[in-house]
């Protein structure tokens, strides 16, 4: 037998608050014989079904313990809104200037306006062929 069932036994007779003698009396038994069944745990499954009925108690707890019932709790469903996309600009392709680029920039500038103008249209006649 399950050593756990004359545990059981025993903290309910307690909680009862009968003594070994007194749950003994009234399933009429000697008290001698009681302590020995609640002590070594040879409680037979009939003898259990008295005990229980005595102490007011449903059988399957001596045999199974007590089931905690734990409430169900709702729990909230908690819905993550997508997030917005962000918008990365793709830079212009003007912008990004190789080395060379960038050199013949600054030697633009640094051109008489007269030279500027030169260069603009010989530029603008290399587009057209």
């Amino acid at each position: 037998m399950d050593k756990s069932i004359n545990k059981r036994v025993r903290i309910y007779r307690k909680r009862a608050g009968l003594t070994q003698n007194e749950l003994a009396e009234r399933l009429g038994m000697k008290g001698s014989t009681y302590s020995q069944m609640e002590r070594e745990g040879n409680i037979p499954a009939n003898r259990l079904l008295q005990i229980a009925d005595v102490l007011g108690i449903e059988p399957s707890i001596l045999f199974e313990g007590e089931k905690v019932i734990v409430p169900e709790v709702e729990v909230p469903v908690i819905k993550i809104a997508e997030p917005e996309p962000i918008f990365v600009p793709q830079p212009d392709p003007l912008e990004i200037l190789s080395h060379k680029e960038r050199n013949i920039l600054k030697i633009f500038r640094f051109l008489p306006q007269e030279k500027k103008n030169k260069l603009y249209k010989y530029i603008m006649e290399l587009e057209k062929e």
